[in-house]
């Protein structure tokens, strides 16, 4: 599920048309309807006008699908497993 599927299920989770979400955030008439007819590029901007106003919904996930407290385990999972291997090699040679 990409960004503008996340785009459509804020919409649809807040019960208001497309025009009206574009007014919450405060950008033009016809952004919003444009970027998810057109599933075009959204800007920094938009993603914080969304985050301002839909704080519930953090910009972790209206990217990325997943919320940074996962991408931080991941991180945290990557840097144990490369010091293991790290310790393996310094034993071995």
């Amino acid at each position: 599920m990409g960004i503008f599927k996340r785009l459509r299920i804020i919409i649809k989770e807040q019960d208001i048309s497309i025009s009206r979400f574009e007014k919450e955030i405060g950008v033009g008439n016809n952004t919003i309807s444009t970027i998810l007819r057109k599933e075009s590029g959204i800007s920094h901007i938009i993603l914080g006008k969304i985050k301002d106003r839909y704080p519930q919904y953090s910009i972790c996930w209206l990217i990325t699908g997943t919320e940074a407290e996962d991408h931080s385990k991941l991180i945290k999972q990557i840097k144990k497993e490369i010091s293991e291997l790290l310790d393996k090699k310094n034993n071995i040679t």
